[in-house]
């Protein structure tokens, strides 16, 4: 009986360049085949923009990152039950090359939508944006507000 030839290859060995790199291996497989992939913290999970939600002198305050967003190119939506923050980020400059050493910088639309506590006036809520920071101040209706009580 006559054995059939094998072509044989010899594999090459993983080298591992440090901690991380198969993360970064990962993820740059997913940006090969899935561009649009969202990136976690920045357009993903948990989301962009990065919020914190307070409570402060008897408001709520929603406090978003946004770097490199314009105001013009913003939207705040209150009610009584969530805010939703949405808008864009547009690209600066278009860069014909593709000679990139790392793309991350994201563009385009993008919308997170909060949840806030019951009894907060929507109709009053005000927002600022300085420096790449979007505040929103949502005051809370008087019988929602904290009490302290003194105890007998």
């Amino acid at each position: 009986m006559a054995e059939k030839e094998r072509e044989t290859r010899e594999v090459a060995p993983y080298r591992r360049r440090g901690p991380l790199s198969v993360f970064e291996d990962m993820e740059r497989m997913f940006e090969r085949f899935m561009p649009e992939w969202p990136r976690a913290g920045f357009w993903g999970a948990p989301g962009f923009p990065d919020v914190d939600i307070f409570e402060r002198d008897n408001q709520v305050v929603v406090k978003a990152e946004l770097p490199g967003v314009k105001k013009e190119e913003l939207s705040v939506d209150v009610t009584e039950a969530e805010v939703t923050i949405s808008g864009e980020k547009k690209e600066e400059e278009k860069v014909e090359e593709k000679d990139y050493y790392r793309h991350e910088r994201r563009y385009g639309s993008f919308a997170r939508t909060f949840a806030l506590p019951s009894g907060v006036d929507a109709a009053n809520a005000k927002a600022s944006f300085r420096d790449g920071v979007l505040e929103i101040s949502v005051p809370k209706k008087a019988e929602a507000q904290r009490r302290t009580v003194k105890v007998d």
